[in-house]
């Protein structure tokens, strides 16, 4: 599911410190390695060191200084598409919620959040991970089988020609 040899990593993204000490304790006896990075800079760098490969999802706070949580999203959208995303945040608006909604989060929490939730929701977002990303590698083969159709085709061979090399 992940490219890593190692167990799959969580990364965790919020200027309070307290919140990522929080997010390590609950997934502490988890299968995860957390990751924690203070601002957005420090996630993309993370994401770019490690490989998109290597990350079952994001936990992301909405607001922090300099670039927030959304943006974030944004670039996380481009960047690696299939990487679940759960934003969290203190504050409870409509205008984000639907922001979030529409840049594919997987999942949206409110702060206070105990450490059973963060546990329940990774692991979840972790699967829709792997899901997702199985079902692009599908449909990569289909594609390529398609063009090796296509080439077989082009050049008067029969289909069935390709299969079998007895």
């Amino acid at each position: 599911m992940f490219a890593s040899d190692t167990s799959p990593m969580v990364l965790a993204v919020d200027d309070d410190p307290i919140f990522l000490r929080l997010v390590g304790f609950a997934l502490a006896d988890s299968q995860f390695q957390v990751v924690l990075a203070p601002n957005v800079a420090a996630a993309r760098a993370e994401l770019d060191k490690q490989g998109p490969e290597a990350f079952a999802c994001v936990l992301i706070d909405y607001a922090m200084p300099g670039e927030d949580g959304l943006s974030l999203l944004r670039w996380l959208r481009e960047y690696c598409p299939d990487l679940s995303t759960i934003m969290i945040t203190a504050m409870w608006e409509k205008r984000l919620v639907e922001e979030t909604v529409r840049e594919g989060v997987t999942e949206f929490l409110d702060k206070p959040i105990s450490p059973v939730e963060i546990a329940r929701v990774v692991e979840r977002a972790a699967e829709i991970t792997g899901q997702r990303r199985e079902l692009a590698e599908m449909r990569r083969q289909v594609e390529e089988a398609g063009r090796m159709r296509r080439i077989t085709m082009d050049l008067g061979l029969s289909p069935m020609a390709t299969t079998c090399f007895c």
